[in-house]
């Protein structure tokens, strides 16, 4: 989500509202929050659900218009110049609009003992609730469903709490469906939720120009140098995977202030730029006679890149944030899928191996390693070239540009099939079956766990994980 400032305007368009923070919990050291809301005439209501604070006092100043607020057990009415109080511990709503005249009101939020962690988390998930709304992730009411409410209850735990609950049940039974929640890829915060400033003509019209370089590198270049290069010539390949790399670079430091919008999170990043030139290293130790080998020109050019973009990134005062568990738990469901769909796309193959005798005779534990590394090796090629492209900036420009996401699923995994066209001939059931498989899986993974990391675990799995399960299968077996 992009950073949340003072003077921005943020749209509730179901519950006809819009609000501006005025003064943020870190200009007050975590004493107060500061904001002024407008509810479109006879709208509001639902706006944020009936709730407590157990140490917040809230003020509100109506500013204009006529106004309807809930209280304890009373429906109040306020009119333009009254000023309400509502203290902690007593369940409460808002004021919304009560007339055919826009409502516009003055609110204070005040922790007491001064609590800048939990104002902050009322702000994104009042926040993420509106974003929710204009996406149009909630019911007419404005309302999302059980397991996004879940999710949003329970980060702000114990700054504010549903009505009927005490902190202790709120967060047993929030806490239960929000699990849940986080493995159905709902999130706190919602990367869509604030437009923080005005769009950038020239910073869009450039992210589109490298996306599309991007994409004629991968489908009619690519397609390019395999019908009409011999296959002896790697030079082509060479120029293609440095170029790619330097885009996809390019790209995440132009996008640097919201890669969480493009579905690059630390363990995406990490993978990126450090698998990368780890590969070159890999060649070189197996002594292949490739342009992209270490210490070889493109070899070191891939390593210039690599960090160059972390330098970068550290200069401009990039933090990488903390890999949280729910985040682990779709890096091992994108383990899961990787080796699933390898063994069925390689059954053949991985019986053959397991029934051939010479196994038997053949030291495991160098083989071990030998796949072991070919697994490395897979997991930093064709999923760096392509995760961040179909799954990561491809998906999020389309996303900005409003379309559905469940049309960029589906339009991902078209383009990335005809991007391997050339197996159409010699492997169609690969073409026309495994790949865009493959490639809603990987959508999938991404779609909802809003990160391409399981995604490229996923991918690297698929490409370079079959004699690497041989040998564990075998190893189990003996």
């Amino acid at each position: 989500m992009k950073k949340i400032t003072a003077g921005m305007w943020i749209e509730n368009p179901v519950m006809g509202q819009r609000s501006m923070l005025l003064k943020m919990p870190a200009e007050t050291d975590g004493r107060y929050f500061e904001m002024e809301y407008v509810c479109k005439p006879f709208t509001g209501r639902n706006a944020i659900p009936l709730h407590y604070h157990p140490t917040y006092t809230e003020h509100f100043q109506i500013l204009s218009g006529k106004a309807r607020y809930i209280l304890g057990k009373k429906e109040l009415t306020a009119s333009p110049g009254d000023e309400l109080i509502f203290p902690p511990k007593i369940n409460h709503i808002h004021p919304w609009s009560d007339s055919d005249q826009e409502l516009r009101v003055h609110l204070i939020s005040e922790a007491n003992p001064p609590d800048m962690v939990g104002l902050n988390a009322n702000i994104n998930t009042a926040v993420t609730l509106f974003g929710l709304a204009r996406d149009g992730k909630v019911g007419k009411d404005g309302v999302p469903n059980i397991l996004q409410q879940a999710v949003s209850g329970r980060s702000i735990l114990p700054g504010a709490c549903p009505a009927g609950l005490s902190i202790r049940s709120a967060r047993v039974i929030l806490g239960f469906l929000a699990q849940i929640g986080y493995l159905a890829g709902y999130l706190k915060t919602n990367p869509s939720t604030v437009n923080s400033k005005p769009i950038n003509k020239s910073h869009q019209q450039i992210a589109w120009l490298i996306l599309v370089l991007l994409l004629c590198l991968r489908i009619p270049f690519t397609i390019t140098i395999i019908y009409f290069l011999p296959i002896e010539n790697q030079i082509g390949g060479a120029i293609y995977e440095t170029s790619t790399y330097f885009l996809i670079a390019a790209l995440i430091w132009w996008e640097r202030d919201q890669l969480l919008d493009f579905h690059i999170d630390t363990s995406a990043l990490l993978i990126i730029i450090t698998l990368r030139p780890f590969q070159t290293l890999i060649l070189n130790y197996w002594k292949v006679d490739s342009p992209l080998a270490f210490p070889k020109p493109f070899g070191l050019t891939l390593w210039g890149i690599s960090i160059g973009l972390s330098l970068l990134l550290w200069q401009s005062g990039f933090k990488l944030t903390r890999i949280s568990f729910q985040s682990l738990g779709w890096l091992a469901l994108g383990i899961a899928a990787g080796i699933c769909v390898s063994i069925g796309e390689n059954a053949k193959t991985f019986a053959s191996m397991i029934s051939d005798t010479h196994i038997s005779s053949t030291p495991l534990l160098p083989v071990f390693y030998s796949t072991s590394l070919n697994l490395v090796y897979h997991l930093g090629f064709a999923p760096i070239n392509e995760e961040p492209l179909f799954r990561g900036f491809l998906w999020g420009y389309l996303r900005q540009s409003k379309w559905h996401e469940s049309s960029i699923w589906i339009f991902q995994a078209v383009i990335f099939t005809f991007a391997h066209v050339y197996f159409a001939r010699q492997f169609p059931l690969m073409f026309w079956v495994y790949i865009p498989g493959a490639a809603l899986i990987f959508g999938l993974l991404a779609w909802r766990s809003r990160s391409i990391a399981p995604a490229l675990l996923a991918h690297g799995l698929i490409n370079g994980s079959v004699y690497l399960l041989v040998v564990i299968t075998f190893r189990i077996l003996s």
